[in-house]
This record gives structure tokens, C-alpha cells and sequence, in this order.
């Protein structure tokens, strides 16, 4: 079985609704499509994107990066796809793991603006952390979240993850520091 054969076959993942497509196998004008077409609404979100940051050849690059780094079982990476539709329509990242005794990741993720309020997100990042719990066995999956984006705090809470304190100046987000609530849910089996 060849690297891309068993990318197909072991981290693909489906909900009732929605395909999760890894970085390697997602194909780049699709995922360019979907950055460019949500750029003014993941902006306020976001670092800084400079217009090459939404060209396909940073695409192309960004997915061979996003591979590598799951070949190394350092970060997974996945783009969402309604069933059945080529679309990108939102993104999850596994990423900053550590084994050992941390057994730890942090979780990313962006929607579409289209596809905001249906309870998308929720089913994506329901199958990311029953990834993290039983393919990578991690103890702890964490999220950080501005607290003015109620939606993704929503969501994280519908999840059960917990509210672990808040750090100031944590990211700098659209050109300026930004404090962040940081969110945690354990895996009990672990």
C-alpha cells in the first residue's frame, strides 16, 4: 500500500453529511476557491494574509506542507466536502501534536459563510476528536477562540470541551494581538 493509498483508506472521514478529505488528497483549486471565496469572512479571524497567501501555487504548497506534517504524524489535516459535491466547504486541522506523556493536539478549523449555523462544524469536529482519542490515542485535544466568536464557543461547548482560563495577547489576529479563551476536552480512556 503506497503513502497516498493508505492516507485514502485510514484518515478519510465521513459523517452523515459531510466528507473529510485529507490535505494530500483534497485537491488544491478547490481548497484556493474556498480560501479566496471566504476571505473577508475569515478576516477577522485570521493573521494577516498577504494576495499570495490565495494563489494556487501557495495552495499547491500549503497542502504538500499539510501532508508532510501528517506522513509525520505531527498534524492531520482535513477539508470538508458536503457528500457527494467537490466543494470545499470548511477545513479542520490537527496540528502541534505531542506524544510521550503529553499525548496532546491543538484543533483548528474555518467554515464557509455560507454553511454557518447547520451544524457542520459540529459533525467535522466530532469525528476529528474521536480521531485524536482512538487513531492517535491523545489525552487531551485543545482549542483557543477569541471570546467575541460566540459561534465557534458554541460549538466547542456542544462538544464538551471546557473553558481553561483566558490568555491576553495570545495571537495576533487581523494586525493586532488578540487575548484568547483557551478550551480543553480530555479523553476519559486515556
Amino acid at each position: 500500500m503506497n503513502e497516498t493509498e493508505k492516507i485514502a483508506t485510514t484518515w478519510q472521514l465521513k459523517t452523515p453529511r459531510l466528507d473529510l478529505t485529507p490535505a494530500g488528497l483534497t485537491e488544491a483549486a478547490a481548497v484556493q476557491a474556498f480560501f479566496e471565496r471566504n476571505r473577508e469572512f475569515h478576516a477577522p479571524w485570521d493573521p494577516v494574509r498577504n494576495d499570495e497567501f490565495f494563489t494556487l501555487e501557495a495552495v499547491t504548497a500549503l497542502l504538500a506542507k499539510q501532508m508532510e506534517h501528517s506522513l509525520q504524524r505531527s498534524a492531520y489535516y482535513w477539508y470538508l466536502h458536503p457528500l457527494g459535491e467537490p466543494v470545499v466547504n470548511g477545513y479542520v486541522g490537527l496540528s502541534n501534536i505531542v506524544y510521550g506523556p503529553f499525548l496532546s493536539a491543538f484543533l483548528g478549523y474555518k467554515l464557509d459563510g455560507g454553511y454557518t449555523s447547520c451544524g457542520y462544524m459540529t459533525e467535522a469536529l466530532q469525528s476529528v476528536v474521536a480521531f485524536a482519542f482512538n487513531h492517535c490515542a491523545l489525552h487531551r485535544v485543545e482549542a483557543n477562540v477569541m471570546p467575541r466568536n460566540l459561534a465557534s464557543i458554541r460549538v466547542l461547548e456542544k462538544l464538551g470541551f471546557k473553558n481553561e482560563g483566558y490568555s491576553d495577547a495570545y495571537l495576533r489576529i487581523a494586525g493586532k494581538w488578540e487575548g484568547h479563551f483557551h478550551y480543553a476536552l480530555l479523553n476519559p480512556e486515556v
